[in-house]
């Protein structure tokens, strides 16, 4: 790509390093499970990885800049411009698998324009690391949670020594790639920072379905002790902040950037119900005043769970609810029945959460009939929103496990290397088609959000012009390009 010409920025000389965070973005790919239209409208978040990279180095000395590019309204001559402006020592990417060459040209354009040290991050990096690093725009790279290894880079970083003796480190020695062993999971997350929110454009950030600003997401644990075979984070070492440094948070978000709602993206916020009695409760005491939505699995929570939630502020939860059909549920592994479905979701309506699901087409053992059966379930439980999602085998789960011998390669390495390779057996144990599961999901978005009752719901509960606005481009692009 050609950069438009720039009046060269006069470059601020640092009194103390610099890193420069840089949230790139990613469009739709063939691999992507999504429909467009759900991609286009799903909203603006921050990359909580990055703000706790950034509070790290805060917490070590160095001055940070984070530079989002789509709230920022970056193209890549002002992104160049304004990195250059900020002369940073580092230059720090999260990186995707099923997005890498997206990541990859922002790295390389301003490792090109800036000539600055490149550092990446990311659950990526532990799975792919040689076929990665054969692009010479990445020069280090650390593997495993950031607290676990992140002040020892910056210290071999400073004295331009030391990397064999950093956890997780990928660098190179000459010309050979080096690995270092990761580094543990640290069990105590309590003293992990909160993450730099002060750098972001907080109030430009929100979802589809938020209805306050300023808004933020926010994590009270890491981890996942369920085994569900689709899941990235499934089986991973869970650890939970406690209930006190949860309502720290809280309390931060609300008094120092104004936050007016809070999205909690644990995989299950609700595994230890002790834990959310203890956080209802000094929210409570608190008196602190903010509508916040949470992700939970079916059965991990009770009446009693979703009342205390409810008394704190919760006003929204996130369900993986997957599928219709029990024994698609019994090949996914969630453990949950569809009675248990539906009382949980009649719970959450009569205490007065709302109720988003998830659910998902192509799983192993499914067919017309199952997907039917999905669409009936999701129609049936007066749900407040749902998203309907294809299959997407990612890399770590045992569901591409289950994949790679339909497949005969190992996809996602190949994809690394060739950038043009798009054809992906997404499914396992399913013979439906690509073009059936695309039909199927444009057929439930619409029976589902242009039902006559939905739409006087809906239009009941807004709030004000913003979110009118906002839903009404989604159902237009909805029904133009579904």
């Amino acid at each position: 790509m050609i950069l438009a010409k720039t009046t060269s920025p006069k470059l601020i000389m640092p009194s103390k390093k610099r890193a420069a965070l840089v949230y790139t973005p990613s469009g739709m790919g063939p691999y992507d499970g999504e429909l467009q239209t759900f991609h286009d409208h799903f909203g603006v978040l921050p990359s909580l990885s990055l703000g706790y990279v950034a509070s790290i180095f805060e917490a070590a000395g160095w001055e940070c800049r984070y530079f989002d590019v789509v709230p920022h309204g970056y193209t890549p001559a002002t992104l160049v411009n304004d990195v250059r402006a900020f002369n940073p020592d580092l230059l720090c990417f999260s990186v995707y698998t099923y997005h890498f060459h997206e990541n990859r040209y922002w790295i390389r354009l301003l490792k090109e324009a800036t000539g600055k040290t490149t550092l990446v991050g990311g659950v990526h990096l532990g799975l792919y690391p040689q076929e990665t690093f054969a692009y010479k725009e990445l020069d280090f790279g650390l593997v495993g949670e950031a607290e676990a290894n992140l002040p020892q880079f910056i210290e071999a970083f400073l004295n331009q020594s030391g990397w064999s003796e950093v956890p997780g480190l990928i660098w190179r020695d000459g010309e050979q790639l080096r690995l270092n062993a990761p580094p543990a999971l640290p069990n105590e997350v309590d003293h992990c920072p909160n993450p730099a929110r002060h750098l972001w454009p907080i109030e430009k950030y929100y979802t589809f379905v938020s209805t306050r600003r300023n808004f933020t997401p926010m994590i009270t644990s890491r981890g996942c002790p369920f085994r569900c075979i689709f899941c990235e984070q499934g089986s991973k070492h869970f650890r939970a902040h406690s209930p006190q440094y949860v309502v720290e948070e809280m309390e931060k978000c609300i008094k120092e950037f104004g936050v007016k709602e809070i999205d909690m993206f644990d995989s299950s916020m609700t595994v230890n119900k002790k834990r959310i009695f203890e956080i209802s409760e000094l929210v409570q005491r608190k008196n602190l005043k903010v509508h916040w939505s949470a992700r939970s699995r079916i059965d991990t929570v009770n009446y009693d769970v979703l009342k205390a939630m409810h008394d704190c502020g919760c006003y929204r939860i996130y369900f993986g609810i997957e599928s219709g059909d029990e024994q698609v549920l019994k090949r996914l592994k969630k453990g949950v029945e569809i009675d248990r479905i539906r009382q949980t979701i009649s719970d959450c309506k009569n205490i007065g959460i709302e109720t988003l699901g998830f659910f998902m087409i192509g799983c192993p053992g499914d067919t017309l009939e199952t997907a039917r059966k999905t669409l009936k379930l999701s129609l049936e439980l007066d749900l407040d929103f749902a998203q309907y999602n294809g299959v997407r085998a990612l890399p770590g789960t045992e569901l591409y496990d289950m994949v790679l011998p339909e497949q005969g390669e190992d996809f996602w390495r190949e994809y690394i290397k060739d950038p043009k390779k798009s054809t992906f057996v997404a499914r396992a144990q399913c013979n439906l088609s690509q073009e059936e599961i695309n039909r199927l999901l444009r057929r439930f978005y619409l029976r589902f959000y242009f039902r006559p009752t939905y739409l006087i719901k809906r239009l009941a509960r807004i709030r004000n012009l913003e979110e009118l606005k906002k839903y009404s481009r989604a159902a237009i692009d909805m029904v133009v390009k579904g």
